[in-house]
């Protein structure tokens, strides 16, 4: 992979703490750090996607309404780019593609652009980060970019977490996305399923069809949640259907062992259960539980056994 993203060299700044900056609301920090930092109109031919970028669907409708809105108002935000020497084309967009597209699309021959100077690893951090923190990524491109950072970057979760602004649990959580088979990842991507259906089906041997069936019913989370639970025998009704049908065994205890529960009860001044039975070696066994129904009592209950 070294290889393939270039040469590895120590990065002299955390592209993750300036975002915000790298997108125009500071350019004191382009001034600083790169030399062609102001804003140019380049030849929109001239402009290449991100090879790195996490983000592969562009949802028709949403880029109509900004191709219609650049018809009308053009691009008001300069879009991110990078010289390349390996491409077809001069310029890499760093950030800004869904901008560049739908300018395409509305018949602009030239695009307002800011150059950065970016190695790859650095591109690939910016293009991850500007995406998940506007909130663009589908669930599966979002868990393919963190992964990304991850394993090219040597990136630990908590890392992840601290760049995007999200808890581990969070990270956690989307990176086990991208365990599902490749026919799921391809409808949350492009909006048929939702995240949360997704989580539903991971580690279900039967998840496709179970995603088939999400669509084409227009099944909810809930209502999947609940077919799942009913597939493993753990849901509210097939609880219900086995305690209807399951016969009840009732243990029924001696004499002795209801006086003693009396008795302990009156002296502790809360409800004493005594389980107990004799072994098969001639032993016995059991426990005995105590309850309490206020932090008081609890604390009456430690004082008398002495605790």
């Amino acid at each position: 992979m070294a290889n393939e993203m270039g040469t590895d060299k120590p990065k002299t700044r955390r592209l993750g703490r300036g975002l915000d900056a790298l997108m125009g609301d500071s350019q004191s920090f382009l001034r600083h750090e790169n030399d062609s930092n102001d804003q140019k109109t380049l030849n929109v031919e001239q402009i290449g996607a991100n090879r790195y970028n996490p983000r592969r669907y562009f949802n028709p409708d949403d880029l109509l309404d900004l191709t219609n809105s650049i018809i009308e108002k053009g691009v008001l935000q300069p879009i991110l780019v990078r010289v390349v020497a390996d491409r077809e084309f001069v310029y890499e967009i760093v950030a800004g593609e869904r901008r560049w597209r739908a300018s395409i699309k509305a018949g602009k021959n030239t695009i307002p652009t800011i150059i950065v100077d970016l190695n790859d690893k650095e591109a690939l951090e910016v293009a991850i980060i500007e995406n998940v923190q506007r909130e663009n990524l589908s669930a599966i491109e979002e868990a393919v970019g963190l992964g990304q950072l991850i394993e090219q970057f040597s990136y630990t979760q908590d890392d992840v977490a601290k760049v995007i602004g999200k808890s581990r649990s969070y990270v956690t959580n989307i990176l086990r996305l991208l365990k599902l088979p490749n026919e799921i990842k391809q409808l949350v991507e492009t909006g048929k399923i939702s995240a949360g259906h997704a989580r539903a089906l991971l580690g279900r041997k039967n998840a496709v069809d179970l995603a088939k069936r999400i669509v084409d019913e227009e099944l909810s989370v809930r209502d999947i949640e609940e077919i799942v639970r009913e597939q493993e025998g753990r849901s509210d009704k097939s609880l219900a259907s086995r305690e209807m049908t399951e016969p009840k065994t009732t243990k029924v205890k001696s004499a002795q062992t209801l006086e003693l529960e009396r008795k302990l009860s009156d002296i502790l001044g809360a409800k004493v259960a005594i389980d107990y039975k004799d072994s098969d070696t001639g032993g016995a066994k059991g426990s005995i539980k105590l309850a309490f129904k206020t932090l008081d009592q609890f604390e009456f209950l430690l004082d008398k056994l002495g605790s």
